[in-house]
This record gives C-alpha cells, sequence and structure tokens, in this order.
C-alpha cells in the first residue's frame, strides 16, 4: 500500500510530501535503506521534495524522460534487463521499440506518477499512463491490425511498475522491470483494446446518421 511519505522539518515536525504529474527529482545520492513512500493525496511538486533515496531518483528520473521521450535513458537499464506485463515479457531493445511506437503513436504519451515506495532491492511506483491518437497507426502487437488515429484521447488502469537493481539492490542498474495492473486495462493491450472500443463507437455513430439522412 502507498502510504504518506514523512520527513522531519527543521523544527522536529513532520511534514509529508506527495507527487503531482511533473516529475523533477534532485540528484543527490545517499546511502539511506529505510523504506520510503509517496501518495498523491496533496499538491507538492517533486521538485520541491528532497529524494534521499538514489535509488528512487533513477526511476524517478527514468520516467521523467520517458514522459520527455528522450530514449537515452534507457542507458540506465542493463543490457539484460527484462521487461514483464500480465500478459508477456520482452528484453531492452523490444521495450524500446514498443515504447517508440507508441511515442510516435500518442505523441503526448505520458506516465502519470500516483505513488512511489522503496524496499529492499526495488523501488514501486504506482502510475497511469496515457495518450492521444494524432500520429501514425497503432497496433500492440505484431499480429494486431494497426488502428488509423482518430484523436482518441486513452489512459489504462492504474498500474504498478516495479523496477528491481542489481546485486540485491547495491547496483545502479535496473536488471527487471515488472509492471503489474489494477485493473482490466494494461499495457500497449489496455490502449489498443480502448482504440478499438472508440473506433467501435464511431462506426456506429455514423450508421446511425447514414440510416438518418436515407
Amino acid at each position: 500500500m502507498f502510504k504518506r511519505l514523512f520527513r522531519l522539518s527543521s523544527s522536529g515536525k513532520k511534514k509529508s510530501h506527495v507527487l503531482r504529474d511533473d516529475i523533477e527529482v534532485q540528484s543527490k545520492k545517499s546511502d539511506s535503506k529505510e523504506s520510503t513512500t509517496i501518495d498523491d493525496t496533496t499538491t507538492e511538486d517533486v521538485a520541491e521534495l528532497k529524494i534521499d533515496s538514489y535509488r528512487m531518483q533513477v526511476v524517478l528520473k527514468f520516467l521523467q524522460n520517458m514522459n520527455s521521450q528522450d530514449l537515452c535513458i534507457f542507458d540506465a537499464l542493463s543490457l539484460r534487463t527484462r521487461v514483464i506485463f500480465e500478459s508477456f515479457s520482452c528484453n531492452v531493445a523490444e521495450y524500446y521499440d514498443m515504447m517508440k511506437l507508441l511515442f510516435q503513436s500518442f505523441p503526448d504519451f505520458k506516465f502519470v506518477v500516483r505513488g512511489i515506495e522503496e524496499e529492499a532491492d526495488r523501488v514501486m511506483v504506482k502510475i497511469q499512463v496515457r495518450g492521444t491518437h494524432t500520429g501514425v497507426p497503432y497496433k500492440a502487437t505484431p499480429e494486431t491490425p494497426a488502428i488509423p488515429a482518430s484523436g482518441a484521447f486513452v489512459q489504462n488502469d492504474p498500474e504498478i511498475f516495479t523496477c528491481i537493481f542489481g546485486e540485491g539492490g547495491t547496483s545502479t542498474r535496473i536488471t527487471e522491470i515488472q509492471v503489474k495492473p489494477f485493473g482490466k486495462l494494461s499495457g500497449p493491450m489496455g490502449f489498443y483494446t480502448q482504440l478499438e472500443d472508440h473506433k467501435r463507437k464511431s462506426m456506429s455513430k455514423k450508421d446511425k446518421k447514414q440510416h438518418v439522412h436515407q
């Protein structure tokens, strides 16, 4: 569960901190191994937080650069990193290609951070991904037919994006990413399912209009 993060202020009083959509991360490194959590119950920017956990900084910076569509951030991953979704898994090269297509199909694609927690060798982020289909036709897998852009806005259900660090958590490289859904709409197929539904509804409305005018 993602609970409110409390940090002591200079007066010794507890201060709560949470996330908004914009992610800015301090570059300070810390060896602190205490469990740290953040949720989204208030409206403070991450830029205003002094996040002491270096691994949390790595993960938030990864998501920030992904939101900027900067795929150079993949350098933070190990070449052996596996990305595991509920129904499939892929290697770094396949994940890179998947994200590149998402950016091309959804130019405003974004990870919205809802909460973050660190534990042992991993950082767990509660996210929602969303975007507007105004780019190239989208296909979730090589087998699915491409759906032309329609301007449809799509948003998956919340997911837990877990980044596992190598060498028992002492490495700064992410060696595994796990994406676990809270609902039915998750991963690339979550977007694809919503686009199919939007396409069906649009065709139904078009058919009704044609029937009216006949």
